[in-house]
């Protein structure tokens, strides 16, 4: 018989195998695998899951989305090459746009500076957000991003400020 508490307390023994294997790159088939073979008891895939979610969980600094994304992206943008940019209403300091690009974008908006092209997508996710990707493409039709912007609402002078700011950037 297998209960979930059986299940869980096989997990909690090797935990920190778990998570080597998990910061490894291991697959969740091979973690399972590993832990069957470790523990003995009957787990299943579900389990994994759980337990990697949980590891996930137990990695966040706080338990605030908005925080959390403010991190995420300082340290982006702290990366060699790598821009970050937060449009944030002074009035309200309610954010309504972020860009972002690698230093590889930015390399290929250098290279490629004429050629541009804008894909956006509308309402796409639960918060509605609108992605705008910009892309350049070579002769042969070949294209790479440069520019990804997360946008609350089109404004003219938001669209603007996002085409201003990719032509400075190639």
């Amino acid at each position: 018989m297998s209960t979930p508490a059986m299940r869980r307390h096989a997990k909690s023994n090797h935990h920190g195998s778990s998570v080597l294997l998990r910061q490894c790159g291991s697959k969740r088939k091979k973690i399972l695998r590993y832990l069957k073979e470790v523990s003995g008891k009957p787990l299943q895939q579900k389990d994994v899951e759980n337990m990697i979610a949980e590891m996930r969980r137990e990695t966040y600094i706080s338990s605030d989305d908005n925080v959390r994304v403010s991190e995420l992206l300082q340290n982006f943008g702290e990366g060699p090459g790598n821009a970050v940019r937060i449009f944030r209403d002074p009035a309200t300091s309610l954010t309504s746009c972020i860009t972002f690009q690698t230093a590889h974008m930015r390399r290929m908006a250098r290279k490629f500076p004429d050629a541009l092209c804008i894909d956006a997508t509308h309402e796409t996710n639960l918060n509605r957000y609108r992605l705008f990707s910009f892309m350049v493409t070579d002769k042969f039709g070949s294209g790479a991003f440069v520019q990804h912007a997360l946008i609350d609402e089109e404004t003219k002078f938001l669209l603007r400020s996002l085409l201003d700011l990719e032509m400075r950037a190639g």
